[in-house]
């Protein structure tokens, strides 16, 4: 494995992910004992970061796949539960916006001719 790809900066983020882990646990596991290594890990991260390079590759690897499905997630979650029922309460209601009923069904057009002239002040302010 080669984690060329790692900057310092990315080092340093690692070395802090993990004091704050243990941070956490001493905090609410009540655990005093880990304000040690903490000090520890706070003089590795300042003196040599990049001992955290291993870790700090790892890190951002599953924080890329974590960003990939997440967003996947989410998204679908946000369709099935709030766009796909607002459609499904449209077309019990009846609205047709698009029209779909009148397409095909006789010679006519189903666009409607907008005859309106517009002015320099309609472009002006469109919001």
């Amino acid at each position: 494995m080669k984690y060329v790809d790692v900057t310092d900066g990315q080092c340093k983020d690692g070395g802090l992910a993990i004091m704050l882990i243990l941070l956490l646990v001493a905090w609410f596991g009540e655990r005093p004992v880990y304000a040690g290594p903490v000090i520890v890990v706070l003089l590795i991260t300042m003196i040599r970061p990049v001992f955290f390079k291993p870790l700090a590759w790892l890190l951002f690897r599953v924080s890329a796949v974590l960003e990939k499905i997440a967003s996947r997630v989410i998204l679908t979650f946000i369709f099935v539960f709030m766009v796909t029922p607002v459609g499904i309460c449209r077309k019990m209601l009846g609205h047709d916006p698009m029209r779909l009923k009148q397409w095909h069904v006789s010679h006519q057009s189903s666009f409607q001719d907008r005859k309106h002239k517009f002015t320099a002040a309609d472009l002006e302010k469109q919001f």
